[in-house]
């Protein structure tokens, strides 16, 4: 699947750099990359409810996604791809968490295999900004592999779209940065994407 996605987003990030005015706001972006990520993986999920042997089929390519799920919580991944090994049922998930009072919103409970946070910067927007936003997202991003995937497979990966940009902005950012998009891989990792220039992080530094 890490393919999969890593064409989907290759190709996406080629639709902005022709023209990056198509997007005005940040859910522009989201919302069209979540439909690519849609058509391109057409498995389903089947999640047991609350009547045993009654399943719910559900495509793993979601928006808003919580961070963690043992709580409601308010904090929220942008687009996430759920781990179908990992789907978990109403009556597993109580045997998971018992402790934790769940109805039928385990749907919004399953863990992710790869998860994406977004980030834009704007005609006026200051790119060292935009940039420290995108590195609390990578934080983000470590925590859940930490936190809620462990020693499980993850790819967490933080793009900063940029609007028409002058390349010597980015060479004042406090990161080492790599010229060009590197394959997506097990792990936390970060895309810069403007017309101008493409750069590749990894998170946290060597």
């Amino acid at each position: 699947m890490p393919n999969r996605i890593d064409k989907v987003l290759r190709e996406f990030t080629a639709h902005f750099v022709s023209n990056p005015f198509d997007f005005l706001k940040e859910a522009d972006i989201q919302s069209l990359l979540f439909a690519r990520l849609y058509d391109a993986i057409q498995e389903k999920i089947p999640i047991e409810r609350k009547t045993k042997g009654s399943f719910i089929e559900m495509s793993p390519v979601k928006t808003e996604y919580t961070t963690d799920p043992r709580i409601y919580s308010q904090d929220r991944l942008d687009i996430v791809i759920l781990d179908s090994r990992q789907a978990v049922g109403f009556h597993d998930f109580k045997k998971k968490y018992p402790s934790v009072y769940v109805n039928n919103e385990v749907l919004w409970r399953q863990e992710a295999s790869v998860a994406i946070e977004i980030k834009y910067c704007q005609l006026g927007d200051k790119l060292k900004d935009k940039f420290s936003l995108m590195l609390n997202d990578l934080e983000r991003l470590r925590k859940y592999a930490e936190q809620v995937r462990r020693d499980q497979d993850f790819v967490g990966i933080a793009l900063l779209f940029i609007q028409p940009h002058k390349s010597h902005k980015a060479k004042q950012l406090d990161w080492v940065l790599y010229e060009g998009i590197r394959p997506l891989r097990k792990g936390i990792q970060g895309w810069v994407v403007s017309p101008e220039f493409e750069y590749s992080l990894d998170y946290p530094q060597a």
